[in-house]
């Protein structure tokens, strides 16, 4: 299962948006994930979904996050409501689920984002890693460049890159280690 944490809302060349299409069919909805998010621009909150063409072809999944009243991310949801649907958040459908309400999930920060694996996407397109490290493997895809403004302020590590808090999130849910409010 492959979830891209990058915006798809945007035409590239009509031929590599053609084969982005052709490789999203070829994969099918069930084994590729695209982000759907909210965002604000200019103070106006703007719904962003990947192009018609993408997203025909793949599960969309919510990457929104909420901050709590002191401004960090401790929480997902499982679900999100999308328009006049309801997806799942992306490290949800990442575990397998679908179909499942909206649930609070206090992600364990006690996980060390160290020991979740990282591939430069540079090492990806060269060859320069261990196919090994991804076979049968869920794999997130996403930037961590601070210039991209998807860097989120939590507990712990004071700051991480969107795709890792996602990442963070799965790992939550895949090992069963949602925090409980006391």
């Amino acid at each position: 299962r492959i979830a891209f944490d990058i915006d798809f809302s945007s035409s590239s060349t009509p031929e590599d948006d053609r084969a982005s299409a052709d490789a999203l069919a070829l994969a099918g909805p069930d084994r590729v994930a695209l982000a759907v998010h909210r965002q604000w621009v200019q103070d106006q909150l703007f719904d962003t979904a990947p192009l018609p063409s993408f997203i025909r072809h793949a599960s969309a999944t919510s990457i929104n996050v909420r901050p709590d009243p002191e401004g960090q991310i401790r929480r997902v949801q499982t679900a999100s409501i999308w328009g006049d649907t309801t997806v799942p958040t992306m490290p949800a459908w990442l575990v397998g689920a679908r179909g499942v309400p909206a649930r609070e999930v206090l992600i364990d920060f006690s996980i060390d984002p160290a020991t979740i694996p990282v591939l430069s996407f540079v090492d990806v397109l060269a060859g320069r890693f261990d196919p090994a490290m991804v076979e049968g493997k869920s794999v997130l895809i996403g930037a961590a460049a601070i210039e991209l403004g998807d860097w989120r302020s939590v507990p712990h590590y004071r700051a991480l890159p969107g795709p890792l808090l996602q990442a963070l999130a799965f790992e939550t849910l895949i090992q069963n280690r949602a925090l409980r409010r006391l």
